[in-house]
């Protein structure tokens, strides 16, 4: 990964991570779009011609996210927090993943 890769990597993974921390409180739709987006971003860096749909296959596949949590986000007011926390701590590590599986390619 060059430093340029690298340094738009970080600003475009350090963006999804604070959105989905705000989305992430509120709804799992939220949190997808902004990692699918994420996601898009991330292969416009590396040259990787990907879809949409393509991208949310990878968010649905690494990140699928659990009806008990969502139940309990509602149900606990208090877990909205511990949800969005995961959210962006799950955006992060979904970002790296895919960023270092990009730069292989």
């Amino acid at each position: 990964m060059t430093d340029y890769q690298k340094s738009r990597c970080e600003s475009i993974i350090s963006t999804a991570s604070h959105s989905a921390l705000a989305a992430g409180a509120v709804s799992e739709i939220a949190v997808k779009a902004v990692q699918i987006t994420m996601v898009l971003e991330l292969a416009d860096v590396f040259g990787v011609s990907m879809s949409k749909t393509v991208a949310a296959s990878i968010v649905n596949y690494s990140l699928s996210g659990s009806i008990i949590m969502e139940a309990a986000r509602w149900l606990l007011p208090p877990s909205r927090i511990f949800t969005a926390v995961k959210a962006s701590e799950q955006t992060e590590d979904l970002g790296w993943r895919v960023a270092k599986d990009f730069d292989k390619k």
